[in-house]
């Protein structure tokens, strides 16, 4: 395809394929992680909180290169 489309995540936001590891990051529906290896298909997470008192939330996670997240600083 010559004239594909360009994706950008939203205004605010960053591709998780894109965030320095060791970075703390929070995504829309309230959850926190820490990056601890990024890559373009998968990302490995440590998830720290989430707004769900699940324990399967909580811990080492993948998460796709492109979910939106932002950065804490």
């Amino acid at each position: 395809m010559i004239d594909k489309p360009e994706w950008k995540p939203t205004k605010g936001y960053v591709y998780i394929k894109d965030v320095k590891e060791g970075e703390l990051v929070t995504t829309k529906s309230g959850t926190k992680a820490i990056v601890t290896d990024p890559s373009e298909s998968a990302t490995l997470v440590y998830c720290t909180e989430h707004t769900i008192n699940d324990k399967f939330y909580l811990g080492s996670q993948r998460w796709a290169g492109t979910t939106q997240v932002k950065v804490i600083k």
